[in-house]
Order: structure tokens, then sequence, then C-alpha cells
């Protein structure tokens, strides 16, 4: 039997630059084309809750369907 670890070393690296490949091709599709915006025809207004917690107020904006 011959030595293998070349062959398993060169397979490693292949498979490792195949993800990177695919993972920044996914990565360039998420950065042109996926937004995280919400568009909207009519003006969006929150409903707002202030939370009180050792006498620190937290503001947090609740947004529904109307």
């Amino acid at each position: 039997m011959g030595d293998i670890s070349g062959g398993l070393n060169l397979l490693i690296w292949v498979g490792a630059i195949i993800i990177g490949c695919l993972w920044g091709c996914w990565e360039l599709v998420d950065w042109l084309f996926i937004t995280e915006s919400i568009e909207s025809a009519e003006p969006i207004t929150p409903t707002i809750k202030l939370v009180i917690s050792e006498n620190v107020v937290d503001t947090i904006y609740i947004y529904t369907k109307p």
C-alpha cells in the first residue's frame, strides 16, 4: 500500500476551495439582490412601548399590519 496522505491533503484543499467559492457566491448574491427593507405605499406608525427596569428606560417600537 502506498502513502495516501498527499492525495488526502489535496482532496481537503480542493473541498475547502469549493466550499469557499460557494460561500463567496452566496455572499455576493446576498449583497447585490437581497435587501432587508420594508416598502409600503402608506405611512407606517409604530406603537411605542416603554420598559422601565432599574431606573433605565428602554423604548420598543412595535410595527403591526393594519
